[in-house]
């Protein structure tokens, strides 16, 4: 697994830098949802949100194991995650389960699948928060 492993400095500057991106990940996605022609636009929530839950986790893991996965292969985040996070890890493996067909495919994402990345993607920003306000 693909790791880095920042020192206490530099561990603080990613973590503020990472949720801040979640958190603008996040909101866009919420305001993209919210904003969808009834023909679509699902798509381009679904990748925000996506997006969000990755930045998320890195978050997380940052905080409780002072590393996190730099892979492409982003399944090695939720093998990170697991080891700590459990819930955490079942949000990012929805999310990521969507990540292809959101960014790639031809079928739009249904209003269902809208609902349940939202979810997802807006628990792993709470626990982020949660966790990087307790460590601060």
């Amino acid at each position: 697994m693909k790791l880095s492993n920042p020192d206490r400095s530099q561990n603080i500057k990613i973590t503020k830098g990472r949720l801040s991106k979640a958190i603008q990940f996040l909101e866009m996605a919420e305001e993209a949802r919210l904003n969808m022609p009834n023909d679509g636009g699902t798509d381009s929530a679904a990748v925000l949100y996506i997006h969000a839950g990755i930045a998320a986790s890195d978050v997380i893991c940052l905080q409780k194991l002072g590393s996190y996965s730099i892979s492409s292969d982003h399944n090695q985040a939720v093998t990170l995650l697991s080891s700590i996070d459990g819930v955490a890890a079942k949000h990012l493996r929805t999310l990521l389960s969507f990540k292809n067909r959101a960014s790639y495919g031809y079928d739009p994402i249904s209003v269902t699948e809208i609902l349940k990345i939202s979810r997802a993607a807006s628990s792993l920003v709470s626990v982020a928060k949660i966790t990087s306000s307790k460590t601060s």
